[in-house]
């Protein structure tokens, strides 16, 4: 069954996805190189709630903590907690709700490591070291049933160890103490 679900499922995206295709020789082997839209983009339904913060429509999610949009996302003040809010989707009430983000820090090579702390409605939930060199790190927190019920929205705030600014450490002339 497996087979034939992974069948049908590279059928169909080969078909709408064909001018992603390509095959390249590794070792004498050919192999089928496609290049594809973002997950969310796929698979919908396994993504309820997506938001960009690059997008203008998601602005309104940001709180207090955060630098104008540009057109890669936001940083956030490093000097201060930044803070969003959520909406919890209807449909994921009674069940766990997964929280995923993907977020970088502002690190460099004389600054190399910075340490994140995450909170979710006032309440520290976890704490991520990012080290030079690190790309996109993918955090995930899941929310057990019921312990959201009497909520309508999450508070995920970000808390920023040591920010500094890229003119501080020669990078340029920005001064804004950048976070996440």
């Amino acid at each position: 069954a497996h087979i034939d679900n992974y069948k049908k499922y590279t059928e169909d995206i080969s078909s709408r996805y064909s001018d992603a295709l390509s095959f390249q020789d590794i070792g004498g082997n050919e192999v089928l190189n496609m290049t594809l839209p973002p997950p969310e983009h796929l698979f919908p339904d396994c993504f309820l709630n997506f938001y960009d913060f690059s997008s203008a429509s998601n602005q309104v999610l940001l709180h207090e903590g955060w630098f104008p949009p540009e057109p890669w996302g936001v940083w956030s003040d490093g000097t201060q907690k930044a803070l969003l809010f959520l909406p919890i989707p209807i449909k994921q009430t009674d069940d766990d709700l997964i929280l995923r983000a993907s977020f970088h820090a502002f690190v460099s090579n004389t600054f190399p490591e910075k340490k994140i702390n995450i909170f979710m409605n006032s309440q520290q939930v976890d704490s991520v070291t990012f080290h030079y060199g690190m790309d996109y790190y993918n955090w995930q927190y899941q929310i057990q049933s019921g312990t959201m019920t009497d909520r309508s929205k999450i508070e995920l705030s970000f808390e920023v160890d040591k920010p500094m600014s890229p003119k501080e450490i020669g990078l340029s002339e920005d001064t804004r103490k950048l976070g996440i």
